[in-house]
């Protein structure tokens, strides 16, 4: 299982995404801001082979980060859960089955893959630790932004 991201150059049109954060308070910047507008990366999650990111596209990283947080909170209970991305129509189903989730995408429903809930759920809370530790290393007074905390110990 694969679920990581790459933190862009500043200087590449990803890491202006980065670079725009550090306009204004970060105390302040609203959730929204945040979510769709700022820390753009490229981001990989496979299971088994089958893709479901890849690097060759890119995604929200605090946005993204959030909703697998919320994924993992499903998955605690044993609920389903779904990705969704507001930068195109892509849904990603985890559909809990047992002590195993399977996960498929809206864009290739044929091609599912199958993850120890366990497992997953361990990957997708590193994921959000991660981007919370990234997000904060490139600008520290991120951690006082309640969107950010939440990354912190994501569950």
């Amino acid at each position: 299982m694969i679920v990581d991201f790459v933190v862009p150059d500043v200087d590449s049109v990803l890491g202006r995404s980065w670079a725009r954060s550090l306009e204004g308070d970060a105390h302040s910047i609203e959730e929204g801001v945040l979510r769709y507008k700022l820390f753009y990366s490229q981001v990989e999650f496979s299971i088994d082979g089958v893709r479901f990111l890849s690097k060759t596209s890119f995604v929200p990283l605090v946005d993204l980060a959030i909703g697998m947080s919320r994924i993992v909170g499903n998955l605690a209970r044993e609920s389903d859960g779904v990705l969704d991305f507001t930068e195109h129509d892509e849904l990603i189903w985890f559909v809990v089955d047992g002590e195993n989730v399977e996960v498929v995408s809206s864009k290739n429903p044929a091609a599912a893959a199958t993850a120890r809930t366990a497992d997953l759920m361990d990957a997708l809370a590193s994921f959000a630790a991660r981007a919370h530790d990234a997000v904060v290393t490139f600008h520290p007074a991120m951690s006082e932004n309640a969107t950010v905390a939440r990354l912190r110990h994501a569950d």
